[in-house]
């Protein structure tokens, strides 16, 4: 008896195995094999390229430069706390 069932288990599951294969194939795109590699590699624009040149020297500035322009802000920051501070003050009496 423990052996029919035991097969008869094993074939439930190989069916419904195969059901959900086919089922898969139906409802999703394996996109793996979707696009057919072509080789070619983009080449950048001239008007692109002259974008990048710009963002790599702005980069180059800022990094360089990242000491003075925290300090500026936070000498802005010192700045506009005491006008506010100024002003509440005023505002408050």
């Amino acid at each position: 008896m423990e052996s029919r069932e035991i097969h008869s288990n094993l074939i439930l599951e190989y069916k419904q195995e195969q059901e959900f294969k086919k089922r898969y194939k139906q409802n999703f795109i394996e996109l793996d094999d979707y696009f057919k590699y072509s080789g070619k590699v983009e080449k950048s624009t001239e008007e692109y390229s002259v974008y990048e040149k710009k963002i790599n020297k702005f980069d180059k500035f800022h990094n360089k430069n990242i000491d003075k322009i925290t300090r500026k802000i936070a000498r802005y920051e010192k700045i506009i706390k005491r006008k506010k501070s100024i002003d509440y003050k005023k505002y408050k009496k």
